[in-house]
């Protein structure tokens, strides 16, 4: 059975890069789009979020669809440290 165990939406900016993910009922903001590149026919984004994690996501022109191929948990900010 080739099923995923949520579902993943993606929005777009008028350039075709991913801009707000929804995995699942949770949207998630994208900071950046830190590469970009093509297949014979997906399109592989590597974004981070606001949160530092980071995502890579392919994009299926075939099927017109998009898949989660990796998630990766950032660190957390490093705490600003004071002028003391």
């Amino acid at each position: 059975m080739d099923e995923e165990p949520f579902t993943l939406a993606v929005e777009t900016d008028d350039e075709g890069r991913p801009r707000r993910l929804r995995l699942g009922i949770r949207d998630i903001d994208i900071a950046e789009v830190t590469d970009h590149w093509p297949g014979a026919d997906h399109d592989y984004f590597r974004l981070r979020d606001r949160e530092g994690r980071r995502y890579i996501v392919r994009y299926d022109h075939r099927r017109g669809s998009w898949h989660l191929v990796l998630y990766e948990h950032g660190r957390p900010p490093a705490p600003e440290r004071s002028g003391h």
